[in-house]
Order: structure tokens, then sequence, then C-alpha cells
């Protein structure tokens, strides 16, 4: 995890290079979603236009063709039918009695049929005046001047068309006296050829004819439209209407009579739009969205390379055992298992270099102390010794005892410091480990029975070791000591043998009262012990021996359960053991 409390200073102000960060990662992650989004909005554009012209464009000149078609078939039907009344014979000499004699009576009932057509509201007999002289309705009839009322729609200036068949009089648009509708007028021939003493003309419903242009398109896209003189603009139900949309105008129908198509795109441009505008929302929320997940990774990766920043500080600052949280997969996380390797390796190298440092600094304090200390000592000792074998007193010759004791357990003391101090370098050769427990458990036998201790060697007791033969043993006697030590009242003592790749580990048990945890990485420190009298160079000394023999020492013990040291040691390969080297498994004996 990672040690803040380690890093110090929880107030520390770090660069300004945060802001810079999220500004430049949100721009680049902005700027990447936004160019595609602006091309497909663009291309979306291009699409909607494209929609629109080919919609409407594709079917504009095939629609006016056919309402064209369709409206003149109509007309061309009415002058057809206007030719066939004007030439029926009779009808010119009975059109101004039609009510009177017999020939009067079966000409009206001529008319009376041919207005009786769902196209027409009528049939009507003008003088040469242009005055009405006579209405022949149809079933449609409605209005004036069938429903009473006088009518005069040649006597007012009412759009006239002349045409090689007749004329076209109106339009006449609708309002609350009659509906919408046209004339078509043609003269009644006269035998002698002489001007015509009446007209003839059809009242035609004008629906009949903005019908045949269909009704909306493309639900709105397009609207048909007639276009008649004076500017009007007829729907498909004849009824006036304004113009707000593009007009295109199709081929004529005569002289200022033309189809036409009102381009309403809105019905279909509306749901574009709302597409465009979803796509414009969609591509901001996108932005937003991406905007915000950057700012929130660059925060998180500000914070942890924060820690980064700061361990690297703290580091610099000397604090060794600064580490920094590598949890996760990503290169923050190998970045962070790398700096606390580096961080591990440099407090191994520096507590290393110290360590060679302090060992350099005592051997030389050592070499000083113990030639001051010990020649002094030895001139002590042999003055004690003269005086102990010459002086009568008995009481004397015991003091003088008890200070020659002292002065051994003085140089005891001082060789054990030395050997610390300055160790001898080791010879390795091959050892057989059984052979040295062998001799281990006869120079401690005494102490064993002394103190009711059970001595059991166990494991692969014929493994072959490659160590220093007098370092070996020491360090086994240290340990040894210490276990018997730990046991002031009998217990078991146990060594156990075993192979682990290419090192041979011999555990040291003991069932003692245990190290407290606490004490147990000081344990092998100089002067540390927690024995009365006791020196405290033993396990730093048998430690140091272990490294210099490319072997290793650990210590670890419960309070209450014993303790348990734990030495690993090169082993020599099976291939280059002696032939007959015994490699089975030790018996548990007692001492």
């Amino acid at each position: 995890m990672v040690e803040d409390t380690h890093l110090g200073r929880p107030n520390r102000v770090r660069p300004r290079w945060f802001s810079q960060t999220v500004v430049r990662y949100a721009a680049v992650i902005v700027v990447i979603t936004v160019i595609p989004l602006a091309g497909i909005i663009l291309a979306y554009d291009r699409y909607a236009s494209g929609l629109l012209a080919t919609l409407s464009g594709a079917t504009l000149e095939q629609r006016m063709a056919t309402m064209h078609g369709r409206m003149a078939s109509f007309l061309e039907a009415r002058m057809a039918q206007l030719d066939t009344l004007a030439n029926y014979p009779g009808l010119a000499q009975a059109a101004s009695r039609l009510h009177g004699s017999e020939r009067a009576s079966s000409v009206r009932a001529v008319l009376e049929y041919e207005a009786d057509n769902p196209d027409l509201y009528g049939v009507l007999i003008f003088s040469d005046k242009g005055v009405l002289i006579d209405a022949i309705p149809s079933q449609a009839a409605t209005g004036i001047p069938y429903w009473g009322g006088a009518w005069e729609p040649l006597q007012h200036a009412a759009p006239r068309l002349k045409l090689a068949r007749g004329e076209v009089v109106g339009p006449f648009l609708p309002n609350e006296r009659q509906p919408g509708s046209f004339l078509l007028l043609k003269p009644l021939p006269t035998l002698d050829g002489t001007s015509a003493s009446a007209l003839i003309a059809l009242h035609v419903r004008l629906a009949s004819l903005t019908e045949l242009m269909g009704y909306d398109t493309f639900n709105g896209l397009m609207r048909a439209v007639l276009l008649t003189p004076r500017g009007a603009a007829l729907s498909s139900v004849g009824h006036p209407v304004a113009l707000a949309g593009q007009l295109v105008e199709g081929p004529a129908l005569m002289e200022g009579w033309r189809v036409g198509l009102e381009l309403t795109t809105l019905a279909l441009a509306q749901p574009l739009t709302r597409i465009r505008e979803a796509l414009l929302a969609a591509a901001l929320a996108t932005v937003l969205l991406t905007a915000g997940v950057a700012v929130v990774l660059a925060i998180r990766a500000d914070k942890r390379i924060g820690r980064l920043v700061d361990g690297s500080a703290a580091l610099a600052e000397g604090r060794l055992d600064t580490r920094i949280d590598a949890a996760g997969s990503d290169e923050l996380a190998v970045l962070a298992r790398a700096f606390n390797r580096m961080a591990e390796r440099q407090r191994n190298t520096l507590s290393a270099t110290v360590a060679v440092e302090k060992m350099a600094v005592l051997g030389r304090f050592a070499t000083s102390f113990a030639h001051e200390i010990r020649n002094p000592l030895a001139a002590i000792k042999t003055t004690v010794e003269s005086l102990r074998l010459t002086d009568p007193e008995p009481q004397r010759r015991q003091l003088m005892n008890g200070v020659d004791e002292e002065i051994d357990r003085l140089d005891d003391h001082l060789k054990g410091f030395l050997a610390y101090a300055r160790p001898a370098p080791p010879a390795p050769q091959p050892v057989h480990s059984g052979e040295v427990l062998d001799r281990l458990a006869l120079l401690v036998a005494h102490q064993l029975q002394e103190h009711n201790i059970h001595l059991a060697v166990l494991g692969e007791t014929g493994l072959r070791l490659r160590v220093d033969p007098g370092h070996f043993q020491q360090i086994l006697i240290n340990l040894v000591a210490n276990a018997i030590d730990a046991m002031p009242d009998g217990g078991r003592l146990t060594i156990r043998v075993r192979r682990a790749g290419e090192k041979a580990v011999i555990e040291v048990s003991d069932t003692g009262v245990g190290i407290d945890p606490a004490l147990i990485p000081r344990m092998m420190e100089p002067f540390v012990t927690t024995r009365p009298g006791g020196s405290g160079l033993g396990l730093s000394i048998s430690r140091q021996l272990a490294e210099i023999n490319d072997g290793t020492l650990d210590l670890s013990s419960l309070p209450g359960a014993g303790a348990t040291a734990t030495l690993a040691l090169p082993r020599v390969p099976a291939q280059n053991a002696p032939r007959g080297a015994s490699q089975a498994p030790g018996v548990e004996v007692a001492r």
C-alpha cells in the first residue's frame, strides 16, 4: 500500500503541470471525437439535401405532364360537347323560344340531356348582346342563376380567352352565392351565314378541372395548383390558395392557364431537421462526456503520478522505507512497482554499504582496542598468577583466583568482539553434515545432560556442504548454545537437515520460552541479547559467518512456543559427492 506517512509533508505543493495535462488530454480526445462526428453531420446534410432534391426533382416533370394531359383531355371533351350542341339542327332558331313550340321543346330536351353531366352546373343560352336568355340546370346545379337571382357573366369584366373553337370565360371564383366555375362559350351558327343571334355556353364546374391535378403527394412534399389569369392560384378542390413554397410552373393548358407544383418540403425537412438536431445534441453530449472522462482520468492519473513525485522526493531525502501503492496492471502500476524495487535495492545497497563501513571502522577499532586492553590484561594475569602461587594466605589466594577468572572472562569477550569485527576469511571445502553433527553432539553432551535436554537429529544428515568447516561448527555451537540457554528447565532440541534446491538447510529448534516478535528483527544485531550477562555477539557472528560462506541465517519464534534458527548453506552437487556418501535420513537420538 502507499505509505503516505513516510512521504512526509502532506501539504507539499506540487508543480503546476496538472491543468496542462488535463487540457492536453481533454483537447486531444475531444478533437479525435469531434472530427468523425463533424464528418457524419456533414455527410448527413449532404444526404438530406440530395434526398429532398431527388424526391422533388425526380417526380416534377412526370407529375406535371400527367396533370396537363388529364386536364387537356377534360377541356377537349368539354369543347367537343360544346361543338355538338352548337351544331345541333334548329338550335339557333329555337334559342330564343325554348319554352314555346313543339320544336323548341325537343331542343330543350336535348339541352337538358347534355346538361345532365356531373362536371357541369348547366347549359346557358345568351343573346348576341351577352344577355342571359335561359339556363338549363344539371342535377349538380347550385346557386345563381339556377336558384334565382340575376347573373350576367358576359356583362362584367371577367377574363375572356378566345380560342379557335370558342371562348373561355372566367374563372369565377367561389363565393357565398355560387361555387367556382368557368364558361366554355361558342356562337350558334345560322343557316344563311349571318351573324349569330345567340351564344351557347357550358357552365363547367371549376373543381372538376382542378381535381384532375390530384391531391397532395409525399406527405405534403409538393402541392399541385392551377395558375389562372389575373394571378389566381387554385388548389385541387378549386379554391384560391396563397403560395408559400417554391413554385415550379408546368406546360400551359391555354393562354393564362397553366399547371404548377408548389414545393413544400417542410413535411420531409422537419424529420430530417429533427434528426440533424438529435445528431448535434448527441455530438455535444459525446464531446462533454469525453471531456469529462478525460478530466476524471487525468485527475486519477494526477493523484497516482503525484504519489510517484512525492515518493521520489522522499527517497531523495533519504527516507528509504518509502513505498508506493502498486495495485493494478497499467503502466503507472508497473512504474510504481519499479519504483518500489528501486527503493528496496537502494535501501539494501545503502545498508550493505553502511554495514561494510561500520565493519571497517569496527575492525580498526577492535584491533586497536584489543591491543590496548589485552597487553595490560596479560601483564595483570601474569602478576596475579605469580602472587597467587607465592601468597601463603588462603583467603588472598582465593581472591586472586577470582581475579584470574574475571581476566579470562574479559579475554573471552575480547576474542568474541574480535571475531565479529575481523572474521577470518572462509576456506570452503566439502563437509559431511553428519560428521559435524556427531562431533557437535559430543561437544554439548555434558551441557544437554546437565540441563535435562533431549537432542534429536533428523532428516538428510548425509548431505555434503561446501563451507568452511570451522565456521560451520562455530555457527552450530552458537545456535545450540542459545537453544540450551532458552531451556533452563529442560526441553527438546531438534536439528533437522533437508535439501532446498542447491542449498542445504539446517533447522535448530528448541522448546524454550521463545522470543518477543518485536525483538526478532534486532536479535542478530551486535550486543542485542535477552540473556542476562550475555554479550549479544553469538547470533550476529553466526549470521556474519553464514553470509561470508554464501549462506543465510534467519530466526523465527512465537512467545512460549520456542524458537527456530534456519541456516542455509551451499550444497555439493550429488554428482560431485564421493562414492558411498550417505544420504539416508538421520535418526532421533537421546543425549
